[in-house]
């Protein structure tokens, strides 16, 4: 099975998280890209989702960059998720650091098929909506 990194500083959200990701993969979910630091180095991930507007030091998009230019970790699909996908519609650094940038509120069918086209396929390199 999958294992899958979710991070959203909201509760709610990591709530859902859970329930549209699970039983159909094994997933963590956590509030701050520090925890997900601290898990990354102690799991292995097939995925990491996170939200882009993550309050503090450093946020969704330096934690997808992160990923994508650590060695370790850089053949992990990153997707983003945002109610704001036209502020970073033509954002570069968003570009660089997500393979996907998907749109809240999630619908559960849509992203199962999402991840499912993204593991299939593992650089898209698209945008979704």
């Amino acid at each position: 099975m999958k294992r899958i990194l979710a991070i959203d500083d909201d509760p709610i959200n990591r709530m859902l998280m859970s329930v549209l990701l699970e039983p159909e993969f094994t997933c963590d979910v956590v509030n701050s890209v520090n925890h997900a630091l601290e898990n990354l180095k102690q799991n292995k991930y097939d995925l990491i989702i996170t939200d882009i507007n993550l309050p503090g030091e450093f946020n969704g998009i330096w934690l997808g960059s992160f990923i994508k230019n650590n060695g370790d970790y850089s053949k992990i699909p990153v997707i983003a998720i945002t109610a704001h996908t036209l502020t970073y519609a033509e954002n570069p650094e968003v570009a660089s650091a997500f393979d996907i940038v998907l749109q809240k509120p999630l619908i559960k069918e849509k992203l199962i098929q999402d991840l499912n086209s993204l593991f299939q396929n593992p650089t898209p390199k698209e945008k979704l909506n």
